[in-house]
């Protein structure tokens, strides 16, 4: 590491700002171009970078991995020849793509965790046989295909004769699979491979193929690659052909099958699902029937069907031997960073990004009422669509400002499935452009003014909130661009009855209206604006919708979703659901438990399901338990009798604990030296604090009394009765609260959120992160043997880094429990405008300038049902 530099501007400011240009989409090249402009030395700047990556590698979570008991370790890694396809491949993502050495070393180590879960091709050769099953889960938008594409490469060096990739059921989405793994796969080692597919709209596999399957699956070198779409009749056809080829060419030919979109039509939703399976399940699975060594896996990042398959059907396609949760990508925009998420172990609350507008309920029931088949109503434009084409149109103005002129531009409108609607939006929408060009050519005062309010009350004012730093120009210089922007712009329809398509081979500057072509699995390159009022009860449906979901390199603040209240609600839940399953994954790793042997738990929400009903046949339901988690509220009631109640409940919690038995002790870690803790402490205790503290009911996850009740059954069986009590502080002289009997606790600052309202308590507030993880470590170092006082040394004990959720299940007896309390500052900042900062403190001090707001936490023994 280079030696720290001395400079006038605080090393931890500039770092803080590095971190933020990262999370907003930069890349090394754009944060030392910014920190030069601003006079940082070359010096400084490689230390900034040097201690950003090293952070990154120390906290980021590894991929997860859920598999069966390892035979053998057949896969030792890519080779470093450079005549590999792996070499390449890296080759081509360097100079082509430019990805950086941390996002190819990220990739390799992705890919061999898939590779080394793969069937050993040798064993084709000695007549051995293996049939693999697997799921690898990444996120909508994230890079899979990047995955699979390096696994491919990686299979082919290590000896795999044929793949085999089921792209989706579209046709533009089979293309522009088909499109990439050529560029990365196949022309570099042209000579090598047999291709049976072809990068055009009907390039699918036909009866035409002229190849012969004995000459595809018997080349003694090279590859064979077939990019298929998951159609009966063409599945049917390739089938078909396999069946052509000697027993002996199939028989020795080691195959790689990659699922792309795996929970869509590989699922078996026959009626009769083990004699007669429907039609894409069953070819599937006839295609693997075909080989005596294969690999099936299977990706998604939606993975809800796929984990109801029936694991007992051997034949079906449950990833019975591997589940791999590909780790979040550090520029990742999904759904918790767009939308926020509720708490989960170990993981960042988050309100959202301030990018979404609302669309009324009346706009939105207009589009969904006329997308009814007896519908003879016409399509009339709304408001907010109209204000969401004039964003767009500003936004890419201002990215030509910032020089991405080659870049591509898109928004996307997606209001309904029905081909006929969605003629009559594209209509409208043409008609709004011709109207909006007119106007400009004109210098109509009205787009002015109409654009100037836009630019100044959502564009300039969202930018500043996410990059305070971020340069913003004049509003005529971006009015100049506008000109660029619409004489180049295009309307593009894209559904089965679009006679011309979206690509992207060219510069794109347009607006894509779609709907089921639009879905799922489809890249829209740059990305920035989304009209989205279509709607689905499904998880998997709704998540797979939002193409908005991706890396927005140098344009985060640009991108806007315009949705309604209750569909950003929807995704808003969602989040939690997909960070719960992924800590499912998790868990069983953990636990050294196979796929097979354990189900996993999928949260249902209020008004939705999982997937199609015939995908859930083989689901169970299941009452969600409280062994060995962590619970907290979320809002926070601040009126002032509930929070003078609440401060006089902990005041009598605290008498309780001394009356009843509970013995002050030191924590074993230094950093909680200022914390108070108390050992000993009976369950009535805590059951009389539940049942006196009083919480919103804005909580819908966190029900007092339920926990209570649970605390209540499990004493009974001799666990959670002997608790901890901790009083979380850092103390700061000017900013404690004295709490009596000896106990001073310093104020904890939290962001409380303005934008997530409860209609259940309207006056509650969001408080982000009210715990910190690492804090429920307080009352273990006396149960684990030559215990550091260090926390970060202790959570490196056993030679590598773990998670909070594994010294829990590892550490926590089953009988003690642990009460997380903390004051939280009145002054803590708002997430939202000065304004609403200045108007909630005000409120809070002319109350009461004592009144805490003392916030409950609660995590649960190491208990499993």
């Amino acid at each position: 590491m280079a030696e720290a530099p001395h400079i006038q501007i605080p090393l931890d400011f500039l770092y803080d700002s590095v971190c933020e240009k990262f999370k907003l989409g930069s890349n090394a090249d754009d944060i030392k171009a910014y920190l030069r402009k601003s006079g940082i030395t070359e010096g400084t700047i490689e230390h900034l970078l040097v201690r950003y990556y090293r952070e990154q590698d120390s906290n980021q979570q590894d991929d997860v991995i859920a598999d069966s008991p390892k035979k053998d370790n057949w896969y030792g890694g890519p080779r470093a020849d450079e005549a590999t396809h792996w070499f390449r491949l890296k080759s081509i993502l360097v100079s082509k793509k430019n990805w950086s050495p941390e996002m190819i070393e990220s990739l390799d180590t992705g890919s061999t965790s898939v590779m080394s879960r793969l069937a050993d091709p040798k064993l084709a050769a000695t007549g051995g046989r293996s049939h693999i099953k697997g799921l690898v889960l990444g996120y909508v938008q994230s890079g899979k295909t990047a995955n699979y594409s390096a696994v491919i490469s990686k299979a082919i060096d290590s000896g795999y004769k044929f793949i085999v990739v089921l792209a989706g059921v579209h046709n533009n989405l089979r293309y522009q699979t088909e499109a990439r793994l050529k560029e990365e796969i196949v022309d570099p080692n042209e000579t090598t491979c047999i291709t049976l597919t072809r990068t055009d709209k009907n390039g699918d596999f036909s009866k035409t193929e002229s190849t012969s399957a004995n000459k595809a699956c018997g080349q003694p070198q090279g590859f064979s690659l077939a990019v298929i779409k998951k159609n009966a009749a063409v599945l049917r056809t390739f089938n078909s052909w396999l069946a052509s080829a000697k027993t002996e060419h199939l028989e020795k030919c080691p195959v790689l099958i990659i699922d792309d979109e795996s929970d869509q039509a590989s699922i078996n939703t026959s009626k009769d699902p083990e004699l007669n399976p429907s039609a894409i399940n069953g070819a599937i699975r006839k295609i693997m029937s075909h080989f005596n060594v294969v690999s099936y896996v299977g990706y998604t990042a939606t993975p809800f069907a796929n984990m109801l398959v029936d694991a007992n059907v051997e034949d079906d396609l449950y990833p019975r031997d591997f589940f791999i949760s590909l780790r979040k990508p550090t520029s990742y925009s999904g759904a918790e960073e767009l939308f926020g998420s509720s708490d989960l172990d170990g993981r960042t609350i988050s309100a959202g990004l301030p990018i979404v507008r609302d669309v009324a309920f009346d706009e939105a029931n207009h589009v969904r009422e006329i997308s009814k088949p007896k519908s003879q109503e016409d399509y009339v434009m709304g408001h907010s669509l109209k204000a969401a084409i004039d964003g767009f149109l500003l936004s890419c103005a201002w990215r030509i400002a910032r020089k991405h002129w080659n870049r591509h531009f898109t928004m996307l409108v997606h209001c309904t499935h029905r081909v006929v609607v969605q003629q009559q939006v594209c209509d409208q929408v043409q008609q709004h452009l011709d109207e909006t060009r007119f106007l400009y050519q004109n210098d109509s005062p009205e787009l002015r003014a109409r654009l100037g309010h836009l630019w100044n009350h959502d564009l300039v004012a969202t930018s500043r909130e996410i990059d305070s730093e971020i340069e913003i120009p004049d509003f005529e210089a971006v009015w100049k661009n506008c000109q660029n922007v619409i004489d180049q712009l295009q309307l593009v329809l894209e559904n089965s009855a679009s006679e011309e398509r979206l690509s992207y081979e060219e510069k794109f500057w347009g607006i894509v209206i779609g709907g089921n072509t639009l879905s799922r699995g489809l890249t829209l390159e740059g990305l920035m604006t989304s009209y989205f009022v279509r709607t689905s009860n499904y998880y998997d449906s709704l998540m797979q919708m939002g193409r908005w979901f991706g890396y927005r390199r140098g344009y985060l603040d640009l991108i806007r979703i315009y949705m309604t209240g209750d569909l950003k609600e929807r995704f808003f839940h969602l989040a939690d659901v997909e960070n719960e399953v992924r800590e499912e994954i998790h868990a069983m790793a953990e636990n050294g438990d196979r796929p097979v042997d354990v189900g996993i738990r999928i949260r249902s929400l209020p008004g939705m399901t999982v997937t199609n009903a015939m995908k859930m046949r083989s689901a169970q339901t299941d009452r969600v338990s409280l062994s060995c988690i962590k619970v907290q509220p979320t809002f926070h009631s601040l009126s002032l009798d509930a929070l003078q109640k609440n401060s006089r409940t902990v005041l009598s919690l605290i008498d309780n604990v001394k009356s009843y038995g509970g013995k002050k002790v030191a924590s074993r870690f230094s950093r909680f030296q200022d914390s108070h803790l108390f050992r000993g402490v009976s369950p009535e205790v805590i059951l009389q604090f539940l049942d006196e503290f009083e919480f919103s009911p804005a909580n819908i996850k966190f029900n007092a009394g339920k926990i209570a009740d649970y605390i209540t059954q499990v004493t009974e069986a001799g666990e959670l009765t002997d608790w901890s009590v901790a009083l979380i502080s850092k103390l700061k002289a000017a900013n404690a609260v004295d709490l009596g009997s000896s106990v001073k606790l310093g104020l904890s600052d939290r962001s409380i959120s303005e934008g997530l309202r409860s209609e259940l308590d309207p006056e509650a507030r969001y408080i982000a992160r009210v715990a910190t993880p690492i804090d429920e470590f307080v009352d273990l170092g006396d149960l684990v043997e030559n215990c550091p006082i260090d926390v970060d040394a202790f959570t490196k004990i056993e030679g590598v880094p773990h998670g909070v959720g594994y010294f829990r299940r590892k550490y926590r007896p089953k009988n003690r429990g642990l009460l997380l309390i903390y004051a939280i500052n009145p002054d803590s900042q708002l997430e939202e405008r000065t304004t609403v900062k200045r108007t909630w403190k005000t409120r809070i001090l002319n109350h009461n300038r004592d009144c805490r707001s003392v916030m409950f936490f609660c995590k649960m023994a190491n208990r499993y049902p």
